[in-house]
């Protein structure tokens, strides 16, 4: 999960492996080494110095005109990824609102389950537009078989059972017969 909530309830809900590329409200860390970051839930404020080198403390947040964090390992896990699922959100927030681009360079499926069509809604494969609780529950309950193309390097049978997934998604939302489950 990547995320630009600052909130943690992703945590509460029970998921892991979360990257906040936002950062983390519940956070502090400081200003002179980013490795040093501590949980936080109290007021901060200029008297709060870093535990480990006593350096001046900030949220460990990202504020408007800085880079996300861990932008580099988010590229890397979309490589990885066969598929692009976008969750709740404008698509006019980037570089986030690029992700779906980036998918759909390296020739993977995307999706988009939100409340209506976001910015960039023409770029995803497939969507369904309802609250997010309703569309994730939809989208899951799919039960989505893909098969992987025999012969085919890995980012092309990832593509393939990618697009798919994707042809079956439609399949099943249209009523038709012959899709996989």
């Amino acid at each position: 999960i990547v995320t630009q909530n600052i909130d943690n309830l992703h945590e509460i809900g029970g998921s892991s492996s979360i990257i906040h590329m936002h950062g983390e409200l519940n956070k502090a860390r400081c200003i002179m080494n980013d490795n040093h970051v501590f949980e936080w839930t109290e007021d901060l404020n200029e008297t709060h110095k870093c535990p480990k080198c006593g350096s001046q403390m900030r949220p460990h947040i990202v504020w408007f005109g800085e880079m996300p964090m861990q932008m580099e390992e988010i590229h890397d896990l979309a490589e990885q990824s066969s598929l692009f699922v976008s969750i709740g959100t404008s698509g006019e927030v980037y570089p986030a609102a690029g992700f779906v681009s980036m998918f759909k360079d390296m020739r993977k499926p995307t999706v988009e389950l939100n409340l209506e069509p976001s910015r960039n809604q023409d770029q995803f494969d497939f969507a369904i537009h309802k609250p997010a609780t309703v569309a994730v529950e939809e989208f899951k309950n799919l039960n989505i078989i893909t098969t992987p193309h025999i012969g085919a390097s890995t980012h092309e049978a990832q593509f393939k059972a990618g697009m798919d997934t994707v042809e079956n998604i439609k399949k099943i939302l249209s009523g038709d017969d012959s899709a996989v489950l």
